[in-house]
């Protein structure tokens, strides 16, 4: 079941985390068939921000609620702070259920359509061991709408991740245990990085940082009744323009659940 959640502010120095004020604007980046009302619930997934062609900050965030879409807005700066401004939103009518979102200068995105909305649990754990194709890449623009990038396509594609200065997309396959590299011209497979239930990429500092799981699904069992479950993972940092493993971190703490997305900044994780 998914419930509400929310988008909140995170200040690093300060280590302390703040709500993410919206105020509503026009649907100016999204489809005209796709509303919001101000307070209508948010379940916020996969998220990017890109600095846009126009100079504007552009956050798309994919919510399953109240429906399956890809919320658009803009992050302002004023002497209160940082904002956002909900500037559209694009549903995909129920057709996709999306995981991560991956962004263009010009506003148009990729997004990893995971599975279908009625995958049962069943089938997830029948996956897991046989790993047969669930979902692939989409793309939107204004123009046309949605393309599915069949050549993608794999079991239970997650994070994603373009790279817009090359032209190339990273595709985490969650429970096809890899990560590959696409060029978007050709869609030719540039490199493949094989490890255990990848979740989330990330293009930092001119490298590539995948979050993935040291466990199998048996492990689970340690688990039962504690609030986090402190199963190891890892993050690691690959070249850009092959997925050749450069470095590994690993973690198991005791005071956190698994991790699914790694961020460096400065000399931090």
């Amino acid at each position: 079941e998914v419930l509400p959640g929310k988008l909140s502010l995170f200040h690093i120095p300060t280590r302390t985390k703040q709500d993410f004020v919206l105020k509503f604007d026009k649907n100016t980046w999204g489809d005209q068939k796709c509303s919001r009302q101000n307070g209508e619930i948010i379940a916020p997934h996969g998220l990017d921000l890109v600095e846009r062609n126009d100079g504007k900050l552009q956050l798309a965030v994919v919510s399953h609620l109240p429906n399956e879409r890809v919320e658009m807005f803009e992050v302002v700066k004023s002497k209160d702070g940082w904002s956002g401004i909900w500037r559209g939103c694009i549903s995909t009518e129920e057709k996709y259920y999306l995981n991560d979102v991956s962004l263009k200068k010009d506003g148009t995105f990729f997004a990893s359509h995971m599975f279908d909305i009625n995958f049962s649990l069943n089938e997830w754990i029948f996956n897991y061991f046989f790993k047969f194709n669930t979902g692939f890449v989409i793309k939107w623009d204004p123009q046309s709408g949605f393309a599915e990038l069949t050549k993608t396509a794999g079991s239970y594609p997650n994070g994603i991740m373009l790279d817009e200065t090359n032209n190339r997309l990273t595709v985490n396959y969650n429970l096809g245990d890899e990560t590959k590299l696409f060029n978007l011209g050709t869609m030719e497979t540039l490199g493949k990085f094989e490890n255990n239930g990848p979740d989330n990429v990330v293009l930092r500092d001119g490298y590539i940082w995948v979050t993935w799981h040291n466990f199998g699904l048996r492990d689970f069992n340690k688990c039962a009744g504690n609030i986090n479950c402190t199963l190891p993972w890892s993050i690691s940092k690959l070249d850009r323009d092959n997925l050749s493993v450069i470095k590994t971190y690993s973690f198991e703490s005791s005071n956190m659940g698994v991790g699914t997305v790694g961020v460096k900044v400065g000399n931090e994780l």
